[in-house]
């Protein structure tokens, strides 16, 4: 129960990543400028109000984790659907240097993408893991 907290607390940190870059890919698709800054918050939010739930033991923040692992996974689906992972991260690279580099190891943001979803899906493993534990905390329905 407490890795899943943690992780969700980290997730809060998130935003901060983004600071510096110029678009953010979501469901295969580059936004820029403030919707990357509201879809970023949003997430912040959310993890932190999941963290706090969780480490609550309160199933709300379990189904608060588990909706935003299923967006950021059908994201990660649909824009591996859509091809050339490469050209996409190029978009949203903040400067010419990293792209550069980019272009010395073409197949990095592939292999990055790939590890992404192994981690994605070992997080997924805990959230529904963990599940069992919320509802063992939940209290037992009257008897009528």
């Amino acid at each position: 129960m407490i890795i899943l907290a943690v992780w969700e607390a980290l997730g809060v940190i998130t935003v901060l990543f983004t600071l510096n870059m110029p678009g953010l890919i979501v469901f295969g698709t580059v936004i820029r400028g403030g919707m990357v800054v509201t879809v970023m918050l949003a997430n912040t939010i959310l993890s932190g109000t999941a963290a706090w739930l969780i480490f609550r033991r309160r199933l709300t923040g379990w189904n608060i984790a588990a909706g935003k692992a299923l967006f950021w996974g059908v994201s990660m689906a649909v824009t591996l659907a859509r091809g050339n992972i490469t050209q996409l991260y190029l978009q949203v690279i903040p400067n010419a240097r990293q792209a550069q580099i980019l272009e010395w190891f073409p197949h990095f943001f592939q292999y990055t993408f790939m590890a992404g979803t192994i981690i994605f899906a070992v997080f997924v493993t805990v959230l529904f893991s963990a599940r069992k534990l919320f509802l063992s905390a939940l209290p037992a329905p009257a008897a009528e």
